[in-house]
């Protein structure tokens, strides 16, 4: 069983958990409500972008995807999408409560795993983000350029950089240092960080603290 299947498995039960905060009939309901969501989805994403732009600066550049940089992209394209919206953006959104910045005990010998655990999910959020943005255009009118950008993702990228990305995990699953769970981990902190942050989040803005 190569990485990405490992991950797939170890990760099914959270994956689906997480599914279940995610309110996509009320997030698809108007564009109030989806500007909102938006809000709680930077809530979320931020934290885990900012470990990856702080973590791979402690790992050679030939380890890592050779387009990480330009994956690091989700904060810029929600905000986009916010003013596009034409909502207040804040310089640093709300995060939630209960885990107000995501991080791991970082593991020295086995960070690259960790690295990989964490691109598995966060990469694999784009790739599902596909079918919200055919629903955002059917539903609300909303495409890439009118606040749509964080659901459509690569646009036609999509697909082929999710197939880079998991050649990438087959390697590092390769590696003699890479540990399967130690990745695994890694990814099952990220999504259980989205169902804290978000399902947090949204009661902060239905308690009215949206701004």
């Amino acid at each position: 069983m190569n990485l990405p299947e490992h991950l797939r498995n170890a990760t099914r039960e959270i994956h689906e958990q997480l599914h279940l905060v995610v309110d996509l009939t009320r997030l698809l309901s108007d564009r109030v409500e989806y500007g909102a969501g938006l809000l709680r989805y930077q809530a979320a994403v931020q934290p885990v972008e900012e470990w990856l732009t702080k973590t791979k600066t402690k790992l050679p550049a030939a380890e890592l995807p050779g387009d990480l940089q330009d994956r690091l992209c989700k904060v810029a394209w929600l905000e986009e999408d916010r003013r596009a919206l034409s909502q207040l953006v804040d310089s640093r959104p709300q995060r939630s409560s209960s885990r107000p910045v995501f991080d791991l005990n970082e593991s020295k010998s086995h960070l690259i795993s960790q690295v990989a655990g964490v691109l598995y999910v966060m990469e694999g959020m784009t790739l599902g983000g596909m079918q919200i943005s055919k629903q955002l255009s059917d539903q609300l009118q909303v495409d890439i350029d009118s606040g749509g950008r964080f659901f459509a993702g690569y646009a036609q990228e999509t697909g082929s950089r999710w197939t880079r990305l998991k050649e990438w995990l087959v390697n590092v699953g390769s590696r003699p240092d890479h540990n399967d769970d130690v990745a695994s981990d890694a990814a099952k902190r990220v999504f259980d960080h989205f169902a804290t942050s978000l399902r947090s989040h949204q009661v902060s803005l239905d308690n009215g603290t949206r701004r």
